[in-house]
């Protein structure tokens, strides 16, 4: 019998604080059949009845507190077993063993009392004590399934204002209810009205809303909190105790339930962690709750007080990377960017170079300046706490720099700046050294009153033609704008279509930086016509641009659009390209490659005659000296006499040659602990320069042609060279000079070692004659 009784309390707890649990355990089972709901209804009820029969006499009790009416005991029993039952059986027809069960144990309420009044009231009473407490207790009885049953989702009801709107037409139902009970028992009518309706609207609101238990489990929160805190707290234990651990139905946020669920996390993170899931997934009342924990869990995490603890920062931020959903947005947007910033503090404590760690450090606090940029002037509380972290961490940055900078560097080390190969971006614009007169000429070309619409920038590769254009921004002003599109990109020259996609996200870019927005091209809306729909789209976009902004449209390695030309007959591409230069004064187009446009065809050369040329060649000798003795201040590399003299005339001066050899320089210089760089060691860099740097000769002997390859084999000779369109490209190119002669010294060494390892070659015969 006890293991019996427990069972059903065991029921009931589940319907009143579990409901989800109460669906997965016991209500997928029993309301197959009616078989197996009567089976469960029958275990239900003497749990029932007993509940019904306590409940009765309280409320017996109560009725002769109030109006001193006598109790008659033995009236209770039967109406209480009369109500379970008939209850329990009703309600089993609509096959919901939860309105079996709530309605089982209200009408054993309302019967027992009903009994009661019968039996042991005077026949004067009895049809006005019977309608009043039957519409009362009708009324609460509803009340209470519909508040119980809608928290299972019996019927869905999954939004709050509906559950609402079901309980004012309750309240006016039960209202008209009770002016019925009235009229036939001779009670007022107001009174019988209003406090059926009123006693169905409040039972709905406490039980559905749990409110009749809030201050006990506001009460025991707030105190777990606290103990939450305390240091070596059992969290484990106090878990056990909280409400949420065991009530599912708690619909008022909690005092205290964030800083629990924070210092669970703060305590054990695995065993928080899982709680705040549990927590999210089973407890939806308390979503906001779990949103402030995680945001308070993420701050907690932030806190540092030394730049040595960024390790273990990190460490605990690794949960940001892939952010929970439960985090509010403006966490989710601004947390990356701590987990970066705390990766940069990371790398400086891992590197051992000064100069590394002065970059790292850099970077780090640019990123911190961005991140307090984007969360500057929000109003919300967590982002102003988020910036006041950030301001935190930049002087820890800060302190940490200048105690870098302080530092004295390591004897025999020297900063390695040279970056042979690769683009200087706009933000490399401290290693860009030189080109005084090429700016002179782009700023005529595209500020002066009378402005070329197509510029060509070429030049022999690896000359900086790249690097000058991604420079373009610092040059042009807030009244133009650049984009960049790199035609060595497959996604770029495949077809019409994705050219076109990939030039209005440019130009989007482009204008976003500029404060203009507007929406880019998708691949299908250019399938069709491609021409025509661009066309609108520029068109558009030049009305959403401000008076006098301009474009500057970068092509980078131009030939490759041939391809592209090509497969349209009639050139369309081409023309409408002129056409752009021509009819939309807003854009600049500039062409940047190695050839003239009238070495790609008469197709090329007809369409383009009004383009502007700038040729890019060497660097001067003085911008050569500045990037090899100074590329930052107090650069501590020094040249032993002649050393630098012999590195600028061995690499001609040529931007890549310069980079490649003094990188080697440095690498070899930093290996042996020296700072000063002799003839000698000039000679080892351009040897280590020629292992590391294979695939640029074989770029520049491709280039070459065959008839150009053929001539530099019998100037290696030491035959004579001979006028003709190859030397005219050669000398194009800087390889040779109008006499035949090597401009660049170390080119010459290179391919004339190449070809003796055999790593390029010609078939002479096919050169007998040459052009």
């Amino acid at each position: 019998m006890t293991s019996h009784l427990r069972w059903s309390l065991h029921v009931l707890y589940l319907l009143l604080f579990w409901p989800s649990r109460y669906k997965a355990d016991i209500g997928l089972q029993v309301d197959i059949s009616l078989k197996s709901r009567l089976r469960h209804m029958t275990r239900m009820v003497p749990a029932l009845m007993f509940l019904a029969l306590v409940g009765s006499c309280v409320l017996a009790l109560t009725i002769h507190c109030i109006n001193g009416a006598p109790i008659f005991w033995p009236g209770i029993l039967p109406g209480v077993v009369a109500g379970v039952l008939v209850g329990a059986a009703c309600f089993l027809l609509v096959s919901d063993t939860v309105m079996a069960t709530t309605m089982a144990l209200s009408m054993g309420l309302l019967w027992g009392i009903t009994g009661l009044e019968y039996l042991g009231l005077p026949r004067t009473l009895v049809v006005q004590a019977t309608g009043l407490s039957g519409a009362l207790w009708l009324s609460c009885s509803t009340g209470i399934v519909i508040a119980i049953t809608s928290s299972l989702g019996r019927p869905p009801l999954p939004a709050l204002w509906i559950r609402l709107f079901l309980a004012l037409i309750g309240t006016a139902f039960f209202a008209l209810f009770g002016l019925g009970v009235a009229m036939n028992a001779g009670l007022s009518k107001a009174v019988c009205a209003l406090s059926s309706s009123m006693s169905f609207l409040v039972s709905f609101i406490v039980v559905h809303f749990r409110l009749f238990d809030y201050p006990i489990y506001a009460l025991q929160s707030w105190s777990l909190a606290k103990a939450s805190s305390q240091p070596n707290a059992d969290v484990s234990r106090l878990w056990k105790k909280h409400p949420l651990a065991w009530n599912e139905v708690i619909w008022l946020p909690l005092p205290g339930v964030v800083t629990f669920l924070a210092n669970l996390v703060k305590s054990d993170r695995d065993f928080g962690y899982e709680i705040i899931s549990f927590v999210s997934a089973h407890r939806r009342h308390q979503a906001r709750a779990v949103s402030a924990a995680l945001s308070e869990v993420m701050l907690q995490d932030l806190q540092v007080t030394a730049f040595n603890q960024f390790p273990e920062v990190l460490r605990r931020l690794e949960w940001l990377r892939t952010p929970p959903k439960r985090l509010p947005q403006i966490a989710v947007q601004h947390g990356p960017a701590f987990v970066r910033i705390a990766e940069h503090a990371a790398h400086r404590l891992a590197l051992t170079s000064r100069e590394q760690q002065l970059q790292s450090l850099d970077r780090g606090a640019t990123e911190i300046e961005q991140l307090q940029r984007s969360t500057m002037g929000t109003p919300d509380v967590l982002a102003s706490r988020l910036l006041q972290c950030a301001m935190d961490w930049q002087s820890l940055f800060r302190d940490e720099l200048r105690r870098t900078r302080d530092n004295v560097p390591d004897l025999g080390h020297i900063p390695d700046l040279f970056k042979a190969g690769s683009y200087l971006k706009e933000e490399d614009a401290q290693s860009f050294f030189g080109r005084e007169d090429e700016w002179h000429q782009l700023e005529n070309f595209m500020l002066a009153p009378a402005a070329a619409s197509a510029i060509l920038l070429r030049g022999a590769r690896r000359m900086g033609k790249s690097s000058l254009l991604l420079q373009l921004p610092r040059l042009l002003g807030p009244d133009c704008t650049a984009c960049y599109l790199d035609m060595q990109n497959a996604a770029c020259n495949e077809n019409l279509p994705r050219f076109f996609t990939a030039l209005s996200e440019a130009i989007t870019t482009a204008l976003l930086r500029r404060g203009v927005t507007v929406q880019g091209l998708l691949i299908a809306q250019l399938r069709d016509e491609p021409f025509a729909t661009f066309n609108e789209w520029l068109d558009s976009t030049e009305k959403a641009m401000r008076p006098g902004l301009r474009i500057c449209i970068c092509i980078d390695e131009y030939e490759r659009m041939s391809r592209l030309a090509k497969q349209d007959p009639d050139w369309r591409l081409l023309d409408y390209l002129r056409h752009l230069q021509q009819q939309h004064r807003s854009l600049v187009l500039i062409y940047c490659g190695m050839r003239p446009f009238h070495a790609l065809g008469p197709e090329w050369a007809s369409r383009f005659v009004g383009a502007r040329t700038l040729k890019l060649g060497c660097l001067d000798r003085q911008s050569s000296i500045r990037l090899l003795t100074s590329p930052q201040p107090d650069f501590p590399l020094r040249y032993a006499p002649g050393a630098l003299n012999h590195l600028l005339e061995i690499t001609g001066c040529q931007p890549f040659l310069l980079q490649a050899v003094a990188g080697e320089l440095v690498r070899q210089l930093n290996k042996e602990k020296r700072m000063t760089a002799t003839v000698v060691d000039v000679d080892n860099a351009v040897a280590l320069a020629f292992e590391a740097w294979s695939d640029y000769r074989i770029d520049l002997w491709n280039d070459a042609g065959s008839d150009g390859q053929a001539l530099v084999v019998r100037l290696l000779a030491g035959q004579p060279a001979t006028p003709g369109p190859a030397l005219a490209r050669l000398c194009d190119y800087d390889l040779l000079s109008s006499e035949g002669k090597f401009k660049v010294p170390i080119l010459e060494h290179w391919l004339r070692r190449a070809l003796e390892a055999g790593e390029i070659s010609l078939d002479l015969e096919l050169h007998a004659n040459p052009p």
